[in-house]
Formats: structure tokens, C-alpha cells, sequence
């Protein structure tokens, strides 16, 4: 209330000021204003999520020295599919090539943005998944999957399949449709859009993992 106070006075005075040097010095011509200062509300910032914090600040291995912006999982409340990219392409998990697969990947499924969320195993930018650094990241993809409680999980790509589903039977039978369970949440194999973009893997070899994907968890009448 103070500062209030003396701010409000020294706005009078400034109208007092401008009188004088106006030559009007009983301020026969010049308005003095009563002021009234009150305190804006002050909003606080949204608090940022400790586990991206945390996962930001995290120095456990060398991946850190080429990370220049922390790729942030997008996540939304129980979402019909998790999906898991195996390590961020570069400063966001995907590639703008890579993007624009996924991006078509989930309009060909019909799936609305509140059904997906996005994330990935390593947290810094790599160009290939290394099973013992993604121990060091685990715990934050886990925390991930604690809270927003998906229903189906997607993992992109042979590499990151094996070590979240530990199998090792044929990679083309891992991407059939069948489910596995990581959590006790449905899980399933399918090849990367990276993939795709490096031509390992053709586009029909895609659809017909979506279409499996999609009649498991139980949308494959949309298509």
C-alpha cells in the first residue's frame, strides 16, 4: 500500500511539473489528476513438469554434449495410443520428413489429437538406439506411462521394440499385430517413420502394420 502511495504522488507531481514548465504555474490551464494505483494481479507461470525438468537437466550420459533443445514429449490424459519413438532425430523427436509421416500415419487411422500422444525412449537427440543408454532414460518414459495411463502403446522400429518388449522372434511377425504387454497395456511393433524416410521398409509394409494395429485396438473400422 505504501509504493502505492508514493507512486500516486509522484504522478501528481509530474502534473505539477508539466504546469511549471508550461508556464502555468497555478495550474489554471493544466489538469492535476488524482490518482488511484492499484496492483495488477500477477499471475504465476504454469509450473513446468518436473519430469521434463529433470530429464533436461540430465547429464547420466554423453548424449547430453549434443543436445541443444530437450525434445519434449507431447502427452495428453489416457489417450488411446502411446506412441514410442526409439530417440529424438534432432531438437524434436521427429525429423520434418519423419513428421510428415506420422502425421499422415495417424490421418490414415482417423485418430483426433486428444486419442495420441507422443514419446520417446532416449531423451537427447541420436542417430541409432543404444539399449544401455535408454536404461539411463527409461525411468522417465515409465513415469510418462504412470500418469497419463494409455491404453495401446506403439513402439517405432526393431531396435526399440526388442528392448521395451525384450522379444526376439522374427521382426516381421513382432509386426503383425500382435499384442504385447508392457505394464499390462497392450503393445505393438511397428516400423518407424525414419525407417520409411531411409527406404528399410516399404510403404505397403506400413499400412498393412497399421491396419493390423488399428483392427487390435479396436478402430479398424475407421479405415
Amino acid at each position: 500500500m505504501a509504493d502505492n502511495t508514493a507512486r500516486e504522488y509522484f504522478l501528481t507531481l509530474l502534473d505539477e511539473a508539466r504546469a511549471i514548465f508550461s508556464s502555468d504555474p497555478l495550474a489554471e490551464k493544466t489538469e492535476i489528476r488524482e490518482y488511484s494505483v492499484t496492483d495488477a494481479e500477477v499471475k504465476a507461470a504454469p509450473a513446468e513438469d518436473p519430469a521434463v525438468t529433470s530429464a533436461r537437466d540430465c547429464h547420466e550420459c554423453e548424449l547430453f554434449r549434443g543436445r541443444r533443445i530437450y525434445a519434449s514429449p507431447t502427452l495428453t490424459e489416457n489417450p488411446l495410443i502411446l506412441f514410442i519413438a526409439p530417440y529424438p532425430e534432432g531438437d524434436r523427436i521427429f525429423s520434418p520428413e519423419s513428421q510428415d509421416y506420422y502425421h499422415k500415419w495417424q490421418l490414415a487411422l482417423h485418430l483426433e489429437a486428444r486419442e495420441v500422444s507422443l514419446s520417446s525412449i532416449l531423451r537427447c537427440p541420436a542417430t541409432s538406439f543404444d539399449p544401455a543408454l535408454a536404461d539411463k532414460c527409461k525411468g522417465y518414459l515409465r513415469d510418462e506411462m504412470a500418469r497419463i495411463r494409455p491404453r495401446n502403446i506403439v513402439i517405432f522400429g526393431e531396435a526399440a521394440s526388442r528392448y521395451m518388449t525384450r522379444s526376439r522372434e522374427p521382426w516381421s511377425s513382432m509386426c503383425g499385430g500382435r499384442a504385447f504387454s508392457i505394464n499390462h497395456i497392450p503393445s505393438y511393433c511397428c516400423p518407424s517413420p525414419d525407417d520409411l524416410v531411409k527406404g528399410r521398409v516399404s510403404k505397403r509394409e506400413v499400412w498393412e502394420t497399421l491396419k493390423a494395429i488399428a483392427a487390435a485396438v479396436g478402430i479398424g473400422e475407421r479405415l
